[in-house]
């Protein structure tokens, strides 16, 4: 197996953050700020919770986004 590309890296970082902002919405619209957790929106996103962390401090960045 060869080592992935910097393009390749870039493409699967865009695609996390994009599924990780996709989730949020869905999460806040579904269960507001306060009831939406950083574990939900992971879920939501189909996503572990560090990778979450490695693009948004937490779900106000989240939300500003």
């Amino acid at each position: 197996m060869t080592p992935r590309t910097s393009a390749q890296n870039e493409a699967l970082r865009t695609s996390s953050r994009t599924r990780i902002l996709d989730g949020a919405l869905q999460t806040f619209s579904r269960l507001g700020f306060e009831g939406a957790s950083v574990r939900a929106i992971a879920a939501e996103a189909g996503v572990a919770q560090g990778l979450l962390y490695s693009h948004f401090s937490g779900k106000e960045e989240l939300l500003k986004a």
